[in-house]
């Protein structure tokens, strides 16, 4: 019985093994005969590079983070002013007022590290928000360019270690994008 079994898996290893060659044959003559392959490659990487909303998403975000960077170094020169205004003043003052200028100049500290951290973590949350939201519209993109010309099958580029230039569709996905979205508003919490 065990023999039969393996006979019958033999056989069947057989069929399989040389209905493959005739199925890439007829893949190959398929193309041979003028079809063309229905897949494309898109290098995503560049185009949210290039893109005309991403280079105007990054120069807001540096443009957001010179005016934070300007606010904080002027929060930093307060507080330095008032930490020396406190050391200077500490030969004057009694032990119990030192103390409570002490505590109230490390409240003021702890506020200005909260206001950093708050105005930082805004524009990461603004940049991030923006870039999904045009990665999400670049998706929708590619997608339409490949209904519209028949592909099944959209390869980053990232992936493919070569590839015929016509079906690398990077610039047209580029184009389409710059088209539908020159410019982005990017939304910053003050």
């Amino acid at each position: 019985m065990f023999c039969g079994a393996g006979l019958r898996l033999a056989a069947t290893g057989l069929l399989l093994s040389v209905g493959s060659p005739m199925t890439a044959m007829a893949q190959s003559a398929s193309v041979e005969q003028g079809e063309a392959p229905s897949y494309m490659v898109v290098d995503m990487q560049q185009v949210l590079q290039d893109s005309k909303a991403v280079v105007s998403v990054k120069a807001q975000i540096d443009k957001r983070r010179a005016s934070i960077q300007d606010e904080v170094s002027k929060l930093e020169a307060e507080l330095r002013t008032s930490e020396k205004s406190l050391q200077d003043a500490r030969p004057t003052l009694s032990q119990d007022e030192f103390e409570a200028r002490r505590k109230a100049f490390e409240q003021r500290v702890s506020q200005v590290q909260a206001i950093v951290q708050d105005r930082r973590q805004s524009l990461e949350k603004a940049y991030s928000d923006a870039m999904n939201d045009i990665r999400k519209q670049l998706l929708e993109i590619i997608a339409k360019t490949a209904e519209k010309d028949g592909i099944a099958l959209v390869l980053s580029k990232q992936q493919v270690i070569m590839v015929d230039r016509k079906y690398e569709k990077t610039g047209e996905i580029l184009a389409t994008l710059d088209a539908q979205l020159p410019d982005y508003k990017v939304q910053i919490t003050p």
